[in-house]
């Protein structure tokens, strides 16, 4: 899953838009061969504290370590070039996001300026401090603009406020949107044009999408952006369905229009989503209930892994039909119902109109009463 939220906290950026961006010009370290090393000293925190290695794409902890006399070792093999992970203590507001890559990588924070910790070894990460020098003031004045808006009782002076915090938003997007120009090479570029591709449009993600490089472009982040391009459909409330056809787990391949004639909960799921599993007994409940009334659960994969959602599907014992590309995020049906994080799903009613969207296992079993 990808909270865009917790990923635009982290990359903070800004300065102002008289800033010109150079592309980094530094050499990339050797590879760790086994791997990656984070070799890490925390202070602050007593012994015995747990550190978490989050991947907030797929909501899980890649690994822990635990704090010895403010020290900690946290190893792993990534099987990309590069990608970005939360280092973090649960319950808690300190973490950092950190590019990881299999070399070694020295890391230095204290306790409530995780966001500040230095972090030395990741190329990667190199480019990422770049843009988060010039962001944090930013971001800084934005966070200080939002206390006040929420102090201020004065209606002129927060209309005052307002316009500040939109003029620093606006601000920062068009210096990220530089960064990307100048920096296409660089899977921070990538990274941030698949974050921002719903807020910014197709007009200008095409633009800034013609900047990246040829090696960007076919990496995931790329490919993500490439299926925003060409297949997403906006597709909304008050909207028809747009047909699609994926295998079923015996390799059937099944289309949404063969459930036409019912009321068709669509639903985008994945193994490795916690928040999906978790409301699946209830999901079980509610189509128990009225699936004999004329209602209908397809539920679309986000899997890359066979085996991974074969095991899910039976360990739920899910009885609506399911089905996959093993193509994750980059599934041209994700892209073109705009789906970028998980659970999502659209509630279609028998004439194949989109009438509701993300309701919960309760929500969904009210709107079936009124249906049904």
């Amino acid at each position: 899953m990808k909270p865009k939220w917790l990923f635009a906290t982290a990359t903070i950026s800004l300065l102002s838009t008289a800033f010109v961006y150079k592309t980094i010009q530094n050499k990339e370290p050797l590879s760790y061969k086994k791997g990656f090393q984070i070799i890490g000293e925390i202070k602050g925190y007593p012994d015995g504290t747990k550190i978490y290695l989050h991947d907030s794409e797929t909501e899980s902890n890649l690994d822990s370590a635990i704090l010895k006399k403010g020290k900690f070792l946290i190893k792993g093999t990534l099987k990309v070039k590069a990608k970005p992970f939360f280092l973090l203590l649960p319950n808690s507001q300190d973490y950092s996001y950190l590019w990881i890559e299999n070399t070694v990588i020295h890391y230095s924070a204290t306790k409530g300026k995780f966001k500040q910790a230095i972090v030395k070894g990741s190329f990667t990460q190199l480019t990422q401090n770049k843009l988060n020098k010039v962001i944090m003031p930013v971001r800084a004045k934005q966070f200080s603009l939002k206390q006040l808006i929420g102090k201020d009782t004065s209606s002129t002076y927060t209309q005052h406020l307002r316009r500040q915090l939109n003029a620093s938003i606006d601000q920062e997007m068009l210096i990220e949107q530089q960064f990307i120009r100048d920096n296409g090479n660089s899977l921070v570029s990538g990274n941030d044009l698949n974050i921002y591709k719903e807020e910014w449009g197709k007009q200008k993600v095409k633009q800034l999408y013609s900047y990246l490089s040829p090696a960007i472009k076919q990496s995931d982040y790329g490919k993500s952006i490439k299926n925003y391009i060409n297949y997403n459909r906006d597709i909304k409330i008050g909207d028809k369905y747009v047909d699609f056809k994926l295998n079923t787990l015996q390799g059937k391949a099944t289309s949404l229009s063969s459930l036409n004639n019912k009321v068709i909960y669509l639903e985008f799921w994945a193994s490795n989503c916690g928040p999906c599993r978790m409301a699946n007994p209830q999901l079980i409940k509610v189509y128990q209930q009225y699936q004999s009334k004329g209602f209908e659960i397809l539920g679309v994969s986000l899997d890359a892994n066979y085996s991974n959602w074969k095991q899910a599907v039976n360990d739920d014992k899910l009885p609506w039909t399911n089905v996959v590309d093993l193509k994750a995020f980059n599934s041209k049906v994700a892209s073109i119902y705009g789906i970028y994080a998980i659970p999502n799903s659209f509630l279609i009613d028998k004439t194949g109109t989109i009438i509701e969207h993300n309701l919960e296992p309760a929500a969904l079993r009210k709107k079936l009463d009124e249906l049904l």
